[in-house]
Formats: structure tokens, C-alpha cells, sequence
């Protein structure tokens, strides 16, 4: 089957879309007040819902509400959190008041793929987090909301960059030569751009886990799926206006100990007549501010929900930081009795960064301590005026102005986004119905660098020709999603059954344009507007120029899932994917994947005094991955530019028609315990990856040249996750929850392409042909490998230990593979256990959240200690790092053991305290809360780098002013704290938040 879309359908679902209208349906007003049946106080947001619709309300500061719903509704759903649910019929009543008793919401719905289910229904691992539950202060990146809060999923951006994108995995590695990151799905819209969501307009987000929920999104569900459902409006009358704002600042908190000038003189530095603090040079009090207007309501069977976002946050060093506006809108409609539902939302992102130099943060650690930062104070002639003023170190390798970095350049970027997607749904009858689904996304991203001709980081000051350089980069990707669905539900006596199946349509697309040219005219002005000046222009070989443009990458699936739920206690699931996509060869695009679970409330059937539930589960599914590039399939070629001026290709890459899905399989067991008070989720799994998409070499008689795509290799992944959660104190004066998520799991590499290699190099000055990862087949991935370090020589060198006790002690680079090699596991990269501890306390007015956060386990490499803590002679230009750990009689730098560290943590991630005030609904403000949050308040740690946090992935190393691929992750290298990392900061936020 080829992989084309049909055109009259693509019309029929376009033609569904513009059918936004509202039709006159009679209205029925239902008010009431929701209480706690134990004390009869008021419940302050609880929940009423239209059962088996969207439309809904909550409560106000006094327990009441009003409801607008249609002629044929029948029941209203009452929930509240830590209490039970109720389904209450309407019958006619236009007052309904409810009394919840306090217990565990069983039958809370969750989002899934495609639908959504009961929460005891679900035989995954599943688990939702609500809006009340998420971290809180300025987040920068929406997946922050989750750090910590979800068993299984690890958030990570070390050292706190505003401008940096949080490493996310679920449940470890699982891919290694396709996308790492778990598929997002806004709204029911796959593939969305979690950048174009603001935090404030986040309602729920949903994570399954295990591969038998993922499964129906088949090739991108094997990294984990994150389901984001957006706050939408009500259907009462009237519009409701709430603001929120943030105003907080940022300073760093910790950074490398290097010498003090005077300790730097003392120790035999060269000495250049000034005392200078690098680091307060270069870093600051980052100013963050947050506001957010939103407004909702509704009339009739409509409701909607407007929203503004401006965020300007700076980052602890200078110039760097972004400012963004998003907005977003949700409307949802319905009509002919409430059979046809249309929902339509939109979200758009401007977003202005400026990306400063993360180099100046590692220069302003190793830069000497008693270099003036201006020329004029040299301590010897020197010609400022060709450096813009400030000094440089000439001569030295590796060593730049940390100032003159952050001052002279400029590297900013741009960023708009635009989403929007359309959902119709038509009850063709009370059991059977229809939904279609239209989406779009447009991203323009562009970025400028600027280097003058006074710059000696980058900008070649130094050079008699060719000063200034310039970097230009646009990037457009977008997709187009379309989607139909058909869903039926049916009882059969004790039996509730449900089943879907549909149809799946993405296109994406992507295109780029990048170039490079400098020897500008001098330093006037900013010539990046005036590239026609560069002499480039006359010699172009100097010009760097490349331009992509992908085919269009289709992806078609057809779907269908069946969920049966036996006497409320038996629940059966299972589902199918059939995919195709254009990235795989010829031979092997289609795949599919299967899913099934099933589980059992042991409660139901046995007396266990006072337990709601006790479902056992398990759960098996199939997912596949995707190549990150395009064409891998295909025969690889490059132009060539003969001498005779003839141009020709020549063959880089040999095809592979056979090449087909990388696949995991997931196998999940779970418990769930749910008391009064008491709540517990256990999972144990197994899951395999096989089949890599890696180039690797292959024989050349049978092939044309000596490199292709295959799938070779086999990880296997077994971890355990467990939640609780308590309430220790619940009452309508006094609430106290905690609750604790553990997570572990260890991957061994199975099979690979050769049996073990060296990976990860340490990079220069004089360490280029170090490697610090060893991955071996049959053995953990993380391993850090290194000799033993002994003791300190006569001559200052380094002493190892002769670990085989051979007699002969070998701790080369070049042998260390070697049977008899002395090199060990110094460490791992990947923790052992990782853990989240939440408290939310309730007392009158007054409410606490407090969140720790720790990892035990694991190690990094202190990168900054292997290079610069030696006493090297010929680096007595260079700041000495002098930590805790260093040893003053060492004067050679090679890599040992000496700079792997334990890196444990334990930290006060977020504490936040707020009083809520309530005026009343006759007032112009109805309600207001203030609050006050400290982040990263805390932390406890032996680690003597910048941040203890796991470091995932590894982008090598960066020398000499040189840059970093960041679009390379190699995840098999895990625990490496580069030298480019950003420094940690501490954040303390007041907000405001009106309702009026």
C-alpha cells in the first residue's frame, strides 16, 4: 500500500471543521452548593460534571455553583480530591446540593490515547497529574511541572538555562539510534509542541508509562507518551477573569571553587598585577516576571477560554534570557441535542532569546585571577583598541576574556509557533459514535551569531586579515495531522464494553538554510545587516553555506482498541496499530504493534476490611521507533567538484531496502492499593529494544562502498517504580498529604555492533585521546572507566593501582580494552534510585506545599578537577581548581578515578507558601491568593562540581573556543559533567493571583 492520503476525505474533514456553529437548544440553569458530609463546610473547587460530556463547572470560595445544561442531560458527577465521587441524577431539579464523604476517587477519568477511560479500568501504567500538584514558580519549560512528581520519568536541565530544553526520559534509555524523548500529545494533537503551551494554561498531563498504553500511538510511543489536556472554559453565564503574576529573582548559587587571586599568586601563578573575581564578572541577579489574563465562560451549549502569557525571564549570566508571548484559545460547542460536539483550539508563541555564551561561564573558572578585565590596565603594554577595549591572555591555548565573551557578541534567536486542530464528534446513536480530527503546526526558528572584528572568541581579532564573522540560521518545520475515529459502547448484563478503531494521517516537513562569512571592515558597527561589506564575497571559498529540505515524511496507521470491564472488578484490554512510514526501506515500512492487559479488584471479591481497592494488572505491548533522519534507507551520495570543472557524484552510503522499525517490548506488572487515607501503585517491568538503526561498516565486495544503515543490537531495560501517598491530616480546617514516588531500573546492552568500545572523549589541552565510557556487550550501560588512582610520585605524576595484580601496571589510554589492562568501573552515570517526597498542607487560609528531591547512585566526571586541578607548571596562566579533593604535590594531568565523584543528592526543590483570600462573588475581585516560593532552597550533596543532577547524555567536548553539537546526543555516555555546563541558581518568587 502506498502511503498517500485520500483527497476527499482530507476535504470531508476539512469540510467538518468550518462547521463551528451554535443551534438553540433548549436550557435548563441547575445551582447548588457542595459540602463536606462530615463537618458541613463548604468544598472550594470541587468538581460538577455533565456525565459522559465535557461540559462542567467547579465551585467558588463558598461550595457554590451554577450550571447550564442541556434538555436530555440526565446525571451530574461530583468529585473532589481525597473525596469519593457522586453521580447524582438531574431529574428535573434546577437545585441540587451534595454532601462528598472523604475517601479515594476510584472512578476519577483519566486520558488515553484516543478516548479515555475510568481510572480503575486501567490494566498500564499510567499516571495523571493534576494542575494543584505541579511545581510551582517561574518554570521555563512546561515538562519542569513534572520533576519528581511521576514514578519512571526523569526531567532534568542542569544548572537551571532559560534557554535550555529539559532532558526527558521515561523509564531510562529506550532507543539508540532514534528519537529519545517520549512523543507529546496536546489535546489529542500528536506531535504538538510542548514550547507552545504556557504552564499557566495546563490543566492535567497524563504519562503512560509501559508499552501496552503506548501502543496505540505505535512507532512514537516507544520513548513513553505524555498526554497534555489545556484548561477550557464553563458553560455558566457570564465571563470569569483570573491573572496571575510572578515577579522573582535568580542568583547563583553554586560554582566551581577555583583560587583566589592571592591563593593563585601563592601558589607560583603568573601574576599580572589585578584581583578579579571571574565569576561576578560575568553572572548576575536574573530578573523573572510572569503574567498571565484569562477569560472564560460560556452561554448556552457553549463555552470558550481566551488566554494571554508574557513571560521575561533572565538567566544568571549576562545577556542571556528570553521574552515570550503565547496565547491560546479553546472553544467547545454543541448542538442538535447534544449529538454533534465540536472543539476547536489554538495556541501561538512569539519568542525573543537571547542565548548568551555558556563559554564565558567555563572561561570565568579557568581565566587567571589576576588579569585585569580591561586593556588600559594591563600590567604591560598592550594594544587594547584591537580587542575592543579589554584585555586577552595572547599566546595561551584555550584562554579568552570571559567579559570580553559575553559583551562583544551577540547570539540571539527567534522563535514563532502557531497550532491549532479542530475535533468533531457526531453521536450517530446512543452506543455509536464518530469523530474526526484536523491539526496544524508551523514553527520559524531563526538565530543570528555575531562575532566583530575586535573578538578574539571567534571573531579572529588577532589574525593581520579576515577579522569578524557572522552566523545566520532559518529553519521552518510543520505538520499536518488528520485523523477519524469511531467509537462504541454497549452493556451486556455485567459486561460494559467499549471499542475504537480509526485512522491516522501525518505529514512533516522541514527546511533550513545556514551560512557563514565574516572579514568585515572594522569594528563601526553590527555588520550582520550589512553582510554586502563582507570581503568573503571576494574569496568564497571562505563562505560556509548548506541548505536542507526534507521529502515529505508521512506517517499512516490504522488503529482499533477494546476495553471490557466484567462486574465492575474484571478488566480486559487490547489494541492494535498498523503503521507505514516513508523514513523505512522499501521492503519494510509497515509494522504493527500489539497491546493487551488485563487486571482484577481483588477487593471486589474478598473481604479485606477497609480497602476500596486492590487491582492486580499486567500489561504487554510493542512499540517501534523512528530514525531522527530522513533518507537512511537510500543510497548516500556527495556532489564532487573535479579539476577539469566537471561535477560528479560519489557514492558515501550504500541502501538498504531491509531497513524496517526499531522495536521494544514492554512487559508490565502492577498493584494498586487504595484505603481511606492510604494510597500505593507498584510496577515492576521488562522491556527489550532490539534492532538499532545504527551505520555500521559492511563487507565492500557485496556492497559498493563500506558503510550503510542497519538494524543491529539489544538492550534490555527492568526497573520498579512505586507511589504512596497519605493523608495524615483531612479535615475541612487542617489537610496534610505527603507523598513519595521511588523509581530504579538498569539497562544492560545485550548485543551491539562489536563487543565493547571507548566512547565519550575527555578533549584538549592535552587529553584529546582520552575516553571515559566503556559499553560492552552483556554489561551496563554508564560504565565510567578508569585506573585506579594510588598516590602522588616524586616527580608529581600520578601512581595507579595494579588492580590484576600482574606485576605490571598498565593505565594507558591505548591499552585500556586490554585483557590485562588496570582500568575499572570507577562509576556509573545512571542512578541507582531516584526519588520525589511531596508535602501540601492546608491550615484555614493558609496552604504549604513543600517538594525534596534526591538521587542515590549514580556518578559524574568532574571534568573542570581533571583539566585544572593538577599543579601543571606550563599552565600557571590558568586558574587552578582547588576543591576539597585536590592534592597540591600533583602536577600531571591523566585521567583517573581521582575525578569520578559520587554525586548523591538531596534537595529542598520547592517550597511554596500562600494565603487565599475570598470577598465574596458580589465583589469586584472575588477571590485573591498570595504567595511566596523558594526554589532549589537547599542541597545536600559531596559532589564539588556545579550541579549533582545525572548528567543523561553526553554532546562531547568543546576546546578552544570551538561549539558544541548540541543536535547529537549520544545517550550511551552518560555521566559527564562537561565544562560548558550553566551554573546552578536559586530562585525566590511572590505571586499574585486575582479572580474577578
Amino acid at each position: 500500500m502506498k502511503l498517500e492520503f485520500n483527497s476527499l476525505a482530507r476535504g470531508g474533514l476539512l469540510l467538518l471543521a468550518v462547521l463551528l456553529c451554535n443551534f438553540a437548544i433548549a436550557q435548563q440553569k441547575i445551582t447548588g452548593t457542595v459540602t463536606d458530609a462530615e463537618s458541613g463546610e463548604p468544598l472550594i473547587g470541587a468538581n460538577i460534571l455533565v456525565e459522559g460530556t465535557s461540559t462542567g463547572t467547579i465551585t467558588d470560595f463558598d461550595g457554590n455553583y451554577t450550571l447550564n445544561v442541556s434538555e436530555g442531560a440526565e446525571n451530574l458527577v461530583f468529585s473532589y480530591t481525597g473525596y469519593s465521587s457522586q453521580t447524582i441524577a438531574i431529574s428535573g431539579r434546577s437545585e441540587i446540593n451534595i454532601a462528598l464523604s472523604a475517601g479515594q476517587q476510584l472512578d476519577e477519568v483519566v486520558v488515553v490515547g484516543y478516548g479515555s477511560q475510568k481510572e480503575k479500568e486501567i490494566t498500564s501504567a499510567v499516571t495523571s497529574v493534576g494542575a494543584e500538584d505541579f511545581n510551582q514558580g517561574p518554570i521555563t519549560d512546561p515538562a519542569q511541572l513534572l520533576q519528581g512528581k511521576v514514578a519512571g520519568l526523569q526531567v532534568y536541565n542542569r544548572g537551571g538555562d532559560p534557554n535550555g530544553e529539559s532532558i526527558i526520559r521515561l523509564r531510562g534509555i529506550s532507543t539508540v539510534g532514534a528519537n529519545t524523548e517520549p512523543l507529546v500529545v496536546v489535546d489529542g494533537i500528536i506531535g504538538a509542541s510542548l514550547d507552545n503551551v504556557d504552564p499557566n494554561d495546563i490543566e492535567n498531563v497524563t504519562v503512560l508509562k509501559d508499552g501496552s498504553a503506548a501502543a496505540i500511538y505505535g512507532s512514537r510511543g516507544s520513548s513513553g507518551v505524555i498526554l497534555v489536556t489545556t484548561r477550557t472554559g464553563s458553560q455558566n453565564e457570564g465571563v470569569e477573569f483570573s491573572y496571575n503574576g510572578q515577579t522573582g529573582v535568580s542568583t547563583a548559587f553554586n560554582s566551581v571553587d577555583v583560587m583566589s587571586p592571592q591563593e593563585f599568586r601563592d601558589a607560583g601563578g603568573t601574576d599580572l598585577g589585578t584581583s578579579t573575581v571571574w565569576a561576578d564578572e560575568v553572572t548576575r541577579a536574573g530578573i523573572n516576571n510572569v503574567h498571565s489574563l484569562a477569560a472564560s465562560g460560556g452561554s448556552g451549549n457553549t463555552s470558550y477560554r481566551i488566554s494571554g502569557n508574557y513571560r521575561n525571564i533572565d538567566g544568571i549570566l549576562d545577556n542571556s534570557g528570553f521574552e515570550q508571548f503565547n496565547a491560546r484559545v479553546n472553544l467547545s460547542t454543541k448542538a442538535f441535542n447534544d449529538r454533534l460536539s465540536i472543539d476547536f483550539n489554538s495556541s501561538f508563541t512569539n519568542r525573543n532569546s537571547q542565548f548568551g555564551f555558556n563559554e564565558a561561564l567555563r572561561y570565568s573558572v579557568i581565566y587567571n585571577p589576576t588579569a585585569p578585565v580591561l586593556g588600559e590596565n594591563a600590567p604591560f603594554d598592550f594594544n587594547s583598541a584591537q580587542y575592543g577595549g579589554y584585555f586577552e591572555t595572547l599566546g595561551l591555548f584555550d584562554s579568552f576574556n570571559p567579559v570580553s565573551i559575553i559583551e562583544q557578541n551577540r547570539n540571539e534567536g527567534k522563535r514563532t509557533e502557531v497550532t491549532y486542530g479542530g475535533l468533531l464528534g457526531y453521536n450517530i446513536t446512543d452506543n455509536l459514535s464518530i469523530n474526526g480530527r484536523i491539526a496544524q503546526q508551523k514553527t520559524t526558528f531563526s538565530s543570528e551569531q555575531y562575532y566583530p572584528t575586535t573578538s578574539l572568541f571567534r571573531g579572529n581579532a588577532i589574525s593581520p586579515t579576515r577579522k569578524g564573522r557572522a552566523d545566520i540560521y532559518d529553519e521552518i518545520t510543520s505538520f499536518q495531522l488528520y485523523e477519524g475515529y469511531a467509537t462504541y459502547i454497549n452493556s451486556f448484563g455485567k459486561s460494559d464494553l467499549r471499542v475504537t478503531a480509526g485512522y491516522s494521517f501525518q505529514q512533516n516537513n522541514f527546511e533550513s538554510t545556514y551560512f557563514q562569512l565574516g572579514d568585515f571592515p572594522d569594528d563601526s558597527k553590527d555588520f550582520s545587516n550589512l553582510l554586502e561589506t563582507s570581503q568573503d564575497l571576494q574569496n568564497a571559498g571562505f563562505i560556509q553555506a548548506n541548505s536542507d529540505e526534507s521529502p515529505n515524511e508521512r506517517i499512516i496507521a490504522f488503529f482499533g482498541r477494546a476495553n471490557l470491564t466484567i462486574d465492575n472488578a474484571i478488566f480486559l484490554n487490547a489494541s492494535v496499530r498498523r503503521e507505514g512510514s516513508t523514513k523505512l526501506g522499501e521492503d519494510n515500512r509497515w509494522g504493527i504493534f500489539p497491546a493487551f492487559g488485563v487486571g482484577v479488584d481483588v477487593s471486589r471479591y474478598v473481604d479485606l476490611g477497609g480497602v476500596d481497592l486492590l487491582k492486580i494488572r499486567a500489561g504487554y505491548g510493542v512499540t517501534g521507533s523512528l530514525p531522527a533522519q530522513n533518507g537512511l534507507s537510500q543510497q548516500g551520495r556527495v556532489i564532487v567538484n573535479d579539476a577539469d570543472g566537471s561535477v560528479s557524484t560519489e557514492i558515501t552510503r550504500a541502501a538498504n531496502p531491509d531497513l524496517k522499525w526499531e522495536e521494544k517490548a514492554e512487559t508490565n506488572l502492577g498493584i494498586e492499593l487504595a484505603m481511606n487515607r492510604f494510597t500505593a501503585t507498584l510496577d515492576v517491568y521488562n522491556r527489550d529494544i532490539s534492532d538499532f538503526i545504527l551505520e555500521r561498516e559492511v563487507p565492500v565486495p557485496e556492497f559498493p562502498v563500506d558503510r550503510r544503515f542497519e538494524n543491529a543490537g539489544r538492550l534490555n531495560t527492568q526497573g520498579a517504580e512505586l507511589t504512596l501517598g497519605y493523608d495524615v491530616v483531612r479535615n475541612t480546617k487542617v489537610r496534610w498529604n505527603t507523598g513519595l514516588v521511588l523509581s530504579t531500573y538498569r539497562t544492560v546492552l545485550e548485543e551491539y555492533v562489536i563487543p565493547q568500545e571507548l566512547r565519550a572523549n575527555l578533549g584538549a589541552p592535552g587529553q584529546n585521546g582520552t575516553n571515559m565510557i566503556r559499553i560492552a556487550e552483556g554489561e551496563e550501560i554508564g560504565q565510567i572507566w578508569a585506573p585506579a588512582f594510588d598516590g602522588v610520585a616524586e616527580d608529581g605524576s600520578a601512581t595507579f593501582v595494579d588492580l590484576n595484580g600482574d606485576g605490571t601496571i598498565k593505565a594507558g589510554q591505548g591499552v585500556s580494552l586490554d585483557e590485562d589492562a588496570d582500568f575499572r568501573v570507577a562509576g556509573n552515570g545512571i542512578p541507582d534510585l531516584e526519588f520525589g517526597w511531596t508535602n501540601q498542607a492546608t491550615i484555614g487560609q493558609w496552604s504549604i506545599n513543600a517538594f525534596f528531591r534526591g538521587a542515590i547512585g549514580h556518578s559524574l566526571v568532574n571534568t573542570f578537577r581533571a583539566f585544572y586541578e593538577p599543579r601543571i607548571a606550563s599552565q600557571s596562566s590558568y586558574n587552578f581548581v582547588n576543591t576539597e579533593l585536590a592534592i597540591p604535590e600533583l602536577s600531571t594531568a591523566q585521567f583517573s578515578d581521582l575525578y569520578v565523584e559520587e554525586a548523591d543528592f538531596f534537595k529542598l526543590d520547592n517550597l511554596t507558601i500562600s494565603r487565599t483570600f475570598n470577598f465574596g462573588n458580589e465583589k469586584a475581585i472575588r477571590g485573591m491568593t498570595l504567595s511566596l516560593t523558594g526554589q532549589n532552597l537547599f542541597i545536600i550533596t559531596n559532589y564539588t562540581g556545579t550541579d549533582p543532577e545525572p548528567s543523561l547524555v553526553d554532546y562531547g567536548s568543546s576546546d578552544n573556543g570551538g561549539e558544541v553539537d548540541f543536535s547529537n546526543p549520544d545517550v550511551l555516555s552518560p555521566g559527564i559533567d562537561r565544562r560548558y555546563s550553566y551554573f546552578a541558581s536559586r530562585t525566590f518568587t511572590f505571586g499574585l493571583n486575582l479572580n474577578f
